[in-house]
């Protein structure tokens, strides 16, 4: 029912919107939901269609809370790795908040790429969802703000040599995706020597 109070409502960006006040008595629930339910995947899905709603319908209003919101979803998301939290951060924060506020978008950016890093060391091949969804948020930042993933400190080097093991599974979308971000990655590759090389949470071959 809150997920719908705030979806496909078109209205002004002004100081008397009533959904701001509504965002402000829901927040603190949410926040514990997304703590109590958070090996839930279905339920952490809806939970941020909430905050992508809110964000679409409040525009400037809910910048407030985007610097809270990227830390609660990436300590989720370090604690359980779901393919709809990072679809989520690329489409709800990524496409968003990129120009208006690269550094923390690249910290988020960081945060949840040396996570997956530690997921595909382990086992990339039993997660084509989550590689899927990863190629996708580092496609969506190269079309977004591409200076933010040269970024020294956003470790590209590390998201290549990940690209290189994930384009040999036997996955249709997931080697779609890779060579979507691949075509991307070269295309918009800096010709100044700024690029960082991998760091030791990267994934080797």
């Amino acid at each position: 029912m809150i997920n719908s109070a705030f979806h496909g409502v078109s209205v002004p960006h002004t100081a008397a919107q009533p959904l701001l006040e509504l965002l402000k008595e829901v927040w603190d629930p949410l926040k514990a939901v997304l703590v109590l339910w958070s090996t839930d995947e279905v339920i952490i899905d809806e939970l941020t269609k909430c905050y992508w709603h809110a964000i679409n319908t409040l525009g400037p209003l809910f910048d407030p809370y985007i610097e809270p919101l990227v830390d609660m979803l990436c300590q989720c998301y370090e604690k359980h790795q779901y393919a709809c939290l990072l679809e989520s951060c690329a489409q709800g924060l990524l496409n968003i908040y990129s120009s208006e506020k690269p550094d923390l978008i690249a910290g988020m950016l960081q945060r949840l790429s040396n996570t997956t890093f530690l997921l595909f060391s382990r086992a990339m091949s039993d997660h084509p969802d989550i590689v899927q969804a990863f190629f996708s948020l580092h496609l969506c930042a190269l079309r977004a703000q591409p200076q933010i993933v040269y970024r020294r400190e956003s470790n590209c080097k590390a998201v290549l040599r990940a690209a290189m093991t994930a384009i040999t599974m036997q996955e249709y979308h997931t080697v779609k995706e890779v060579s979507r971000w691949l075509v991307e990655f070269i295309g918009h590759y800096p010709s100044s020597n700024t690029v960082e090389e991998p760091s030791p949470l990267s994934l080797h071959s």
